[in-house]
């Protein structure tokens, strides 16, 4: 799993990142975004509300995300569905879960959730997403 480097927490777009899909490739770079800013919002040790309300933008543009991504694979047969699909449906339980138990500890989370985040997100484009690939060359917009 990639690790950014060692005075950085930030997620950095890379070329390997691509599923040669425009549209997946832009959703997955507004995820990173979003991881981003959580980041930034840890760092405020003043306030709980930032930390709470990027956790919620995560969960709900996740789960946006992968009914794109669902839909895509589904309409190009893609064999592995329904382990992505089971796949998404624990991150999307987990997110939640992550925010209810930040705010019932009044905002003491630490820098290892997001870790986790990212090094999920990470993990799930560069392995789980890049199966499907294959499967949606030539078909729409590519990039990558």
């Amino acid at each position: 799993m990639e690790k950014p480097a060692a005075k950085s927490h930030a997620l950095v777009w890379k070329d390997r990142y691509s599923v040669r899909n425009a549209e997946i490739d832009r959703q997955h770079r507004t995820i990173f975004g979003l991881l981003n800013k959580l980041y930034e919002s840890l760092q405020d040790k003043e306030s709980v509300a930032p930390v709470a309300e990027m956790l919620e933008r995560l969960s709900e543009y996740a789960i946006v995300h992968f009914r794109s991504e669902e839909s895509l694979m589904e309409a190009n047969n893609f064999p592995e569905l329904e382990a992505h699909r089971t796949e998404h449906n624990k991150f999307r339980h987990k997110v939640p879960q992550l925010k209810r138990d930040f705010e019932q500890t009044f905002g003491d989370m630490t820098i290892d959730v997001f870790v986790f985040l990212r090094d999920w997100w990470i993990n799930h484009i560069l392995t789980t997403d890049q199966k499907y690939v294959p499967y949606i060359s030539g078909n729409g917009d590519q990039e990558g």
